[in-house]
């Protein structure tokens, strides 16, 4: 896995924090209410520097996973793991902690536009997120520790963990998703693993 440039950090950067200010204002305001010009103020960049890395308002919304997987991809350079089965529950406290980070109304927004999306990138088979899992799945059952197929069992610990997430944004956030979520990965991952 090669290493970003600087460059290529301080446009993750600056991305992350144009797309953390839009969804603090969304989350305060409502989607609707929020302009660009307001977006532009709160992340102090210009009106040119935000089309530079969203095309729309509506772009940020779509773009709030494809952010997402570029920094697991950026975490994941300088990680080390003892098992896959460390890989897979790195990926899935990833997957929460960015959840915490954004906000229950924030990350509600996320979710509703994947309902009415036609992409659906949340369940893109292509997207890097979903790729790292199903690796790390297959690498799994290559050591023997797990046992079954690839896709079915990289499709439970994701669905598992996306109905956690709609949950917790139904419950206003009131327990700890992290926590919640590892105890599910593992109640999933125990079902498949060789020695039981």
């Amino acid at each position: 896995m090669s290493e970003l440039t600087s460059r290529q950090k301080q446009a993750i950067q600056t991305r992350n924090k144009i797309f953390r200010c839009a969804m603090n204002l969304f989350a305060e305001h409502s989607y609707e209410k929020v302009t660009v010009k307001d977006i532009c103020k709160a992340a102090e960049i210009s009106i040119g520097g935000f089309y530079h890395y969203f095309a729309s308002k509506m772009d940020i919304i779509n773009d709030g996973y494809r952010l997402f997987d570029e920094n697991v991809k950026e975490d994941l350079t300088s990680k080390q793991f003892d098992s896959s089965l460390d890989k897979i529950i790195f990926l899935i406290e990833e997957q929460c902690q960015s959840a915490t980070d954004v906000g229950v109304s924030a990350f509600a927004q996320l979710y509703r536009s994947q309902m009415t999306s036609e992409e659906k990138y949340i369940v893109n088979t292509e997207r890097y997120f979903y790729h790292e899992m199903k690796k790390s799945v297959l690498s799994a059952l290559e050591e023997g520790i797990l046992s079954g197929d690839k896709d079915e069992i990289t499709e439970e610990i994701l669905s598992t963990a996306r109905g956690l997430i709609y949950d917790w944004i139904l419950h206003e956030g009131s327990y700890d998703l992290t926590k919640r979520s590892l105890k599910m990965t593992n109640i999933v991952l125990s079902y498949y693993k060789t020695e039981k």
